[in-house]
């Protein structure tokens, strides 16, 4: 690796982080800032630290490398394994804490770091890195918070202070009232104290109330225009979060006329101060071309300065963009990096993405237990999405034992966020009957939620429904509706099922010109009923020409998908030369494997062949046999022949009634209702 860029970063006690007692921001306590090499990493394509190198540069226990709250963690490879030599991504423009267990003092390790300290005059500006350090401090001030959380003596302490003037004090807690630190949650005392500390000057107070009032804590309902105001006072005197948000409050016309200049402006005023919301938020406006022509080389410069400043929905942007090759070479690795640093943010899209790469063995082997996993990390949060992945893990037992039952659950639970494939499984659920007593009123409702947002299968399931009278009187004007809003979509079972309905004129007049134009669309996309029907229609000549050799075509596309009655009618094809080479072997052939499959009719002319020993040894007995099959399977003409050779004596009609067999066309859809 050769040496790129440097990292800034501090040391810092392991013991300070869980003090709360003095109100001073966390970041005037620790040591000086110090550089660290980065080298580029061409596996993630990150500019990295190398762990030994960070361990090196103190003399005592490194625990971890911190960016504010988060720990950041070893970079991984495809496998999910921590990528040898051990390294750590960079933050450019960041000063990073390096967390260690006893804390020397500074000479001793500001001479140890010097050994890795490089020419601080391509590090971080001196002036821009005082703007930083009052930035880090805006943004711990709410960590003070989590950390005292649970805390009543931290909240005494806070509140002995308040009581004294002191405006940090007054603003902590106002903190804790909001989020309940130590005291109830109490949203008019935080106002309240956060009020004082505001009229103070205190702008983390003041971009608090503006939060409060955005988020609808300060009444019954949300004010965006005072938000705005508060946000402005805080803004004034150099808070870049509330920079951001009256960014944010323009792009999305929130209290104010929707104004992509005046937020691209707020954006980059935040940037300028690394504000990673406003990176991202640059990111979108670039992407969508909002205020600015759209570009996405710039999109994508924005999003991966978020990124590298630790934004979670910058991370997932950024492995997305990678995991698809969204203007971005394609590389798994890379994605899943940046899904990682996310993900370990409790970023639930971001979880329940790793899940799909690990189910789908996107540049990773494939693993069901760990997609499980992250998917079941991201469902907890809520993620509708996961959820639903959940309950088809266990339905199909994959990463789990199959439990319909808990299916089930998982998939209620996203049905009821309005997700609507998940709707619409919870209505197969039901139709079928499992994990759950059938339940066909229950069913439909759950199919019409789904089929009413437009889910295609739900709404080809719920036109399916009042087609074949499920838990009603059979509904063709409603099942035409239905049907016919999925067969627009190219949905090919919808498709077929609209054939039947204008070959039956059923719920709309008969129409054989129709029903071939919905049919041949179905049969494009491979629906094996679809296929054999055209290779009927064909035959016989029902809304086109007869033509036997296109008859044959169609029959050979199912029959190699194993529909039997395909196989049967292009055995008899074969057999009479029809269409085809006549080749009685390759037909006989056909013939007997639809047999075998409890084809009736291929069964009846299967005992006709050995009725008359045509291309097989002439035996009666087996003739029979192959008849009482026939019969049994519901052909009507097998009872006949049965009865003629008790007799004793045989039919000398043509064999042409062979092919009027074959008008009969497959309305039965291949797998009813399979989910």
């Amino acid at each position: 690796m050769s040496q790129d860029r440097v990292q800034a970063v501090r040391v810092v006690n392991e013991n300070e982080l869980h003090s709360t007692s003095s109100p001073t921001p966390p970041s005037t306590q620790r040591s000086e800032v110090v550089y660290l090499s980065c080298y580029p990493d061409t596996t993630t394509g990150k500019d990295v630290m190398l762990w030994d190198e960070v361990v090196a540069a103190f003399r005592t226990k490194v625990i971890h490398v911190r960016h504010g709250a988060k720990i950041l963690p070893f970079l991984k490879g495809s496998d999910f394994k921590n990528i040898e030599p051990l390294r750590i991504a960079a933050v450019p423009d960041i000063v990073l804490d390096v967390v260690v267990e006893n804390r020397l003092n500074e000479a001793e390790i500001t001479a140890d770091a010097s050994e890795v300290t490089v020419d601080g005059t391509n590090a971080t500006n001196p002036d821009i890195e005082m703007e930083k350090a009052q930035s880090d401090s805006e943004e711990e001030g709410n960590d003070e918070g989590d950390e005292g959380q649970g805390s009543t003596e931290a909240f005494g302490q806070a509140l002995a202070g308040a009581e004294r003037g002191d405006a940090m004090a007054q603003y902590r807690v106002g903190y804790m009232y909001q989020h309940g630190y130590g005291v109830p949650q109490d949203h008019h005392a935080a106002k309240t104290w956060y009020l004082q500390a505001a009229n103070k000057g205190n702008r983390d107070a003041q971009f608090a109330i503006g939060q409060m009032f955005e988020n609808g804590e300060m009444g019954d309902y949300n004010d965006y225009i005072k938000a705005k105001s508060w946000y402005t006072k805080a803004a004034s005197g150099g808070h870049t979060e509330a920079r951001f948000r009256i960014g944010w409050l323009f792009q999305e016309g929130l209290g104010v006329k929707q104004d992509y200049k005046r937020a691209l402006q707020a954006y980059t005023h935040a940037s300028q101060r690394g504000n990673a919301s406003a990176e991202f938020g640059l990111g979108l406006l670039y992407k969508k071309g909002h205020g600015v022509p759209q570009k996405y080389s710039k999109a994508m410069h924005w999003f991966l300065k978020a990124a590298e400043h630790g934004h979670e929905d910058a991370q997932y942007t950024v492995g997305v963009a990678y995991l698809e090759g969204d203007h971005v070479p394609q590389n798994y690795t890379r994605a899943v990096n940046w899904l990682l640093d996310a993900a370990e943010e409790d970023h639930a899209d971001a979880q329940n993405l790793l899940g799909y790469i690990c189910c789908q063995g996107l540049g990773v082997p494939q693993n069901y237990t760990q997609a499980k996993d992250w998917f079941l990390r991201a469902a907890e949060q809520g993620c509708g999405p996961a959820q639903h992945n959940l309950g088809i893990f266990y339905r199909h037992g994959h990463g789990v034992p199959k439990n319909y039952k808990r299916a089930l659950e998982w998939h209620i639970k996203a049905a009821e966020q309005g997700h609507s494939d998940a709707q619409n499984c919870v209505g197969l659920f039901y139709l079928n009957g499992l994990g759950v007593t059938k339940d066909y009123s229950e069913a439909r409702s759950w199919l019409f939620d789904a089929a009413a947002q437009g889910n295609t299968s739900a709404q080809y399931n719920l036109g399916s429904m009042y087609f074949d009278g499920y838990g009603a009187p059979k509904d063709y004007v409603k099942a035409r509706d239905w049907l016919f809003k999925a067969a627009d979509k190219g949905h090919a079972a919808a498709q077929f099922k609209v054939s039947c309905l204008y070959f039956d004129g059923l719920g709309l007049p008969k129409d054989h010109a129709q029903a071939v134009k919905w049919t041949l669309k179905a049969a494009e996309q491979g629906h094996v009923q679809s296929q054999y029907n055209l290779g009927i229609i064909h035959i016989h000549g029902e809304g086109v020409p007869v033509d036997h050799t296109i008859a044959a075509e169609w029959l050979l596309k199912a029959a190699d998908q194993g529909h039997t009655g395909a196989q049967g009618g292009l055995g008899l094809l074969y057999h009479l030369g029809s269409g085809v080479p006549q080749d009685q072997a390759k037909g006989l052939e056909l013939i007997v494997k639809a047999a075998h499959q409890e084809h009736a009719l291929s069964q009846h002319v299967l005992g006709e062949h050995y009725e008359t020993g045509t291309g097989v040894e002439m035996s009666e007995e087996v003739a029979m046999m192959w008849y009482a099959k026939a019969l049994r399977n519901g052909h009507n003409g097998a009872q006949a022949r049965i009865d003629a050779l008790e007799r004793g004596y045989g039919d000398d009609d043509e064999e042409d009634h062979k092919l009027e067999e074959l008008n009969v066309l497959d309305m039965s859809p291949a797998k009813k209702r399979r989910i």
